[in-house]
């Protein structure tokens, strides 16, 4: 794997570029809701509607957490063309051309890679809004992430 530092004119680039998810964070995770799951069916003495409803969730997150980590369910790809994000098995393409910039976003704590779309056509009177995106930054410093794809932005688009 090219390392996001490079930048497009160096010798030895070449794309496309594949940044998977780390499979061991969403592990721990689904780790942690199944031992969730498992408590509310040994500690609860009474099955009441909050208990079904904290069994519904727990579990769920579990299945969605343990699908996240499966190969390919998540990943940032690289091309000439533009990136393709991927997500529990749901590819978003989006051309270099459509995006204004990339950059950093903060939600809370922890930073993300975030970028901003020209405009994106919505089924709404035809009307043209710009809609903004973020992920995690995969296994990358999400500022190296963005000034890369800046730098690819420049080159391809």
């Amino acid at each position: 794997m090219t390392e996001p530092s490079l930048k497009p004119d160096q010798s030895g680039f070449k794309l496309p570029i594949t940044y998977r998810a780390i499979p061991a964070k969403y592990l721990f995770f689904c780790g942690f809701f199944l031992f969730m799951l498992w408590v509310t069916f040994y500690a609860a003495e009474d099955v009441s509607s909050g208990v079904i409803i904290m069994r519904l969730i727990f579990g769920l997150g579990a299945i969605v957490l343990g699908v996240q980590a499966l190969p390919n369910a998540a990943y940032l790809k690289l091309t000439q063309e533009g990136f393709e994000t991927r997500a529990l098995y749901r590819s978003h393409f989006v051309n270099w051309s459509d995006v204004e910039s990339f950059g950093t976003t903060r939600i809370g704590k922890k930073n993300l890679f975030s970028w901003k779309n020209n405009f994106v056509s919505v089924n709404m009177k035809n009307s043209k809004i710009p809609i903004p995106g973020a992920i995690d930054p995969m296994s990358c410093n999400p500022q190296e992430l963005a000034d890369f794809m800046n730098a690819l932005r420049n080159e391809y688009g």
